[in-house]
């Protein structure tokens, strides 16, 4: 980073607050960050004020590679956005971008092999049937490589959309492959009455999963027992629902504010996360008649097709 940038952002103290952090390059009026800064904590646990750390940590992503070793590097995930980059004329962009897909090119292959071999040793090792929490940014081999090896992978419908295609649209659950498992809510996000209250526009989704007619604006029990038959129909090999899920098909079990439900919160330290507890006895849920008379047809049906498509 540039002298100027430093004494524009911190004024004449800038020295002083950012000296432990920085090392001057030479006699040129430029900077890098001390081999002491190995990540944001190190930056956190400086001796300057809050203004310095808040600016220190900002440099410190505007980064296009990141240093694994001595020599080497590996492009920053977003490294389109680093300044640097941004400030190399139209060819040098270019010979970055070939350099930085050529290595992902390579690290997606090694990804492929080394998956390949673990998750095959892993399949070999056991007769359970295995499910792949293939969510989030995942190398593009990834579905291949499940399917090669007939492991499950995860489907969440909120999600399960073609992120790449114009609007996004989602992908309708009776189009999920059969090696996955189909979870309208897992214990990360909100249950579906939370993410109903959540979503602006929900009739893409509505659509998605075969349901005619307005939305409805509540997710009541009967918006539950809808939208949970649909999802029953998704040609997944399983279809899984959280307790909580369940609870919303029927009046008198579930708490008035959908949050209470939600198991966790990822990235966050709450009492509220993983405290959880059902509303309900076992006992007394075995006797819940209403519930099982809205559930036991939905999963004969479910049965039934099953059946038919393997016979």
């Amino acid at each position: 980073m540039s002298g100027r940038a430093l004494r524009d952002a911190l004024g004449e103290e800038a020295e002083r607050e950012a000296g432990e952090a920085l090392v001057r390059i030479g006699n040129e009026d430029l900077y890098l960050f001390a081999s002491t800064i190995r990540g944001e904590r190190d930056i956190a646990s400086l001796d300057c004020g809050e203004r310095a750390r808040d600016w220190l940590v900002r440099q410190y992503r505007d980064r296009a590679l990141l240093r694994l070793e001595h020599d080497t590097f590996v492009p920053a995930w977003s490294y389109r956005d680093c300044s640097r980059y941004q400030g190399l004329d139209e060819a040098e962009r270019a010979s970055f971008d070939r350099l930085a897909a050529a290595l992902a090119e390579e690290s997606a292959q090694l990804w492929e092999d080394q998956g390949r071999r673990l998750l095959g040793f892993m399949r070999a090792a056991t007769d359970m049937l295995p499910c792949a929490e293939d969510l989030g940014a995942i190398p593009d081999c990834v579905p291949g490589v499940l399917q090669e090896l007939r492991i499950l992978g995860l489907r969440i419908p909120r999600w399960a959309r073609l992120w790449h295609e114009p609007g996004q649209p989602y992908v309708p659950p009776s189009e999920y492959p059969f090696l996955s498992v189909c979870a309208p809510s897992v214990h990360d996000t909100s249950t579906m009455r939370g993410w109903w209250r959540e979503e602006d526009d929900l009739h893409p989704f509505w659509r998605a999963v075969g349901l005619s007619g307005n939305v409805p604006p509540d997710y009541d029990p009967d918006t539950a027992r809808r939208v949970t038959d649909a999802l029953l129909h998704t040609s997944s090999a399983l279809c899984v629902f959280q307790a909580q899920d369940l609870f919303a098909l029927v009046d008198g079990i579930v708490p008035p504010d959908p949050e209470a439900e939600r198991v966790n919160v990822p990235g966050t330290m709450t009492e509220r996360n993983w405290s959880y507890r059902m509303p309900i006895e076992l006992d007394e849920l075995a006797r819940h008649r209403e519930l099982r008379a809205v559930l036991s047809p939905m999963l004969e049906n479910r049965r039934r097709r099953a059946l038919a498509a393997g016979s």
